[in-house]
């Protein structure tokens, strides 16, 4: 009878240290979740930054250019 309840409560600390590392996992899993979130944004940032840059870098050009052909 010892041995069965000895089993029982082994059982039982090993389903609680299991269910306790699955919440800690799926914290981990929550940041990360929000990290990628915020890079995303800030890549999307980034691009929309680049893009403007490429335009007013083709006006320039196109300014320039223009300026040339006609000195």
């Amino acid at each position: 009878m010892l041995g069965t309840l000895g089993q029982c409560e082994f059982s039982m600390g090993k389903t609680l240290l299991v269910y306790d590392m699955n919440l800690k996992e799926m914290e981990n899993y929550e940041e990360i979740y929000t990290e990628i979130g915020q890079n995303l944004t800030a890549a999307h940032e980034k691009i929309a930054e680049c893009k403007k840059e490429i335009l007013q870098a083709k006006r320039i050009r196109k300014n320039r250019q223009g300026k040339e052909f006609s000195s």
